[in-house]
């Protein structure tokens, strides 16, 4: 297809859709968790985002050595329970890679995304499913309201030939032409009714819910979002709003680096994990005013 036939109006991307915003919304929150945190030392036959997909999708991955490709991963089943009803069995099955059952400690790892997926792996798909739907709902209605805002009068007409009329004069309207109607029974015949009937800042409360949803997401997984109102905020508010952030990507952290190090205690590899830079809320506080003498009228912005 050629740009210039994706390039029409029956073509164009159905905004107030809401499954296909779901859709793509998915899609985008997933990369915004799958550049979380930074591997070094992985040997090219275990990529980290294949690590981190399976994690954040599936809450959990199995790691082990293949007779054929060396240390890699896979997602597939846990089986099996200890006197901790943690599981004790990782079975795949893979076109390329074969089938089969392993015992976790003996020759497979599974690394978790959090703690609870320990018992109860799932990931963050709940939360981005949930989210995503959200964002979706929000899209359709800023997409219906736009299009509403177009039309602040519906033209009732009492036949065919009256509402050509009035479609033609709209259109030359529409083009910036003049156009004059000639006929009584067309002006006797055509009722301009009330049609927006939305409030004028619908779209703005709208857009603003979108990106608290957001946020509220990003907040969800630890990561520091950016206060759209930039409200002036003192130390210690701002010091327990990060320490809540801190105990979601701590347990995140905590999670890979038990699953690293066991990696790197059966296979002798010498593989780390650190929380990337940029998702890191420690590193990525602005504080700003502050005093020596320690007192609470410390701002950030």
């Amino acid at each position: 297809m050629s740009i210039k036939e994706y390039d029409t109006y029956k073509t164009a991307y159905p905004v107030k859709s809401v499954k296909r915003g779901y859709g793509f919304y998915i899609r985008m929150l997933f990369e915004k968790c799958l550049g979380m945190f930074d591997y070094t030392g992985l040997p090219e036959s275990l990529p980290a985002e294949e690590i981190e997909k399976n994690l954040i999708w599936f809450g959990f991955v199995g790691v082990f050595n293949h007779k054929k490709y060396g240390l890699t991963c896979a997602n597939g089943g846990l089986s099996g329970v200890d006197q901790y009803y943690r599981a004790t069995d990782f079975v795949y099955a893979q076109p390329v890679l074969g089938s089969d059952q392993l015992k976790i400690g003996d020759n497979c790892i599974v690394m978790y995304n959090t703690q609870s997926d320990i018992i109860n792996p799932y990931g963050f798909k709940e939360l981005i499913k949930r989210y995503a739907r959200l964002m979706a709902d929000i899209d359709s209605s800023i997409d219906i309201q736009i299009i509403n805002s177009r039309a602040t009068k519906l033209n009732s007409v009492s036949n065919d030939l009256i509402a050509a009329a009035v479609n033609n004069a709209m259109q030359a309207l529409e083009s910036g032409e003049s156009y004059t109607v000639n006929q009584n029974s067309i002006l006797d015949g055509w009722t301009p009714k009330d049609w927006n009937t939305a409030h004028p800042d619908t779209i703005e409360k709208l857009i603003d819910a979108k990106q608290s949803i957001l946020n509220s997401f990003l907040e969800e997984i630890g990561v520091k979002s950016i206060n759209e109102k930039r409200e002036r905020m003192i130390s210690n508010e701002v010091s327990a709003d990060n320490q809540l952030l801190m105990v979601n990507t701590d347990d995140l952290v905590q999670t890979r680096k038990k699953g690293v190090d066991a990696i790197n205690k059966m296979f002798g590899t010498n593989i780390s994990v650190e929380l990337n830079d940029i998702y890191n809320v420690s590193k990525n506080i602005n504080i700003i005013g502050g005093n020596a003498n320690g007192n609470d009228d410390t701002t950030v912005f």
